[in-house]
């Protein structure tokens, strides 16, 4: 996984995501990779190379509270 394709956003209610982004080279779609518990973007690493060399659009967000993704500040309010 290239690491300048990890990228941060900060949303409206403050929490920083940090995420990998994949442009695609086709117009194919895009494909979302999301963790389990407990572990992180970093998991789907062989999945992103192979996608990512078939020309997929690749995003793969590290969810709250794991990597690079913020910790909420109110956990209570976290849903699933």
């Amino acid at each position: 996984m290239d690491p300048s394709a990890y990228k941060d956003i900060t949303t409206t209610r403050g929490l920083n995501y940090y995420y990998y982004l994949s442009s695609p080279t086709d117009s194919k779609p895009v494909l979302v990779f999301v963790h389990h518990f407990p572990s992180t973007s970093y998991d789907w690493r062989y999945q992103i190379t192979y996608f990512k060399l078939k020309g997929y659009d690749i995003i793969v967000p590290d969810m709250i509270g794991y990597g690079g993704t913020a910790k909420h500040n109110r956990p209570s309010r976290v849903q699933v």
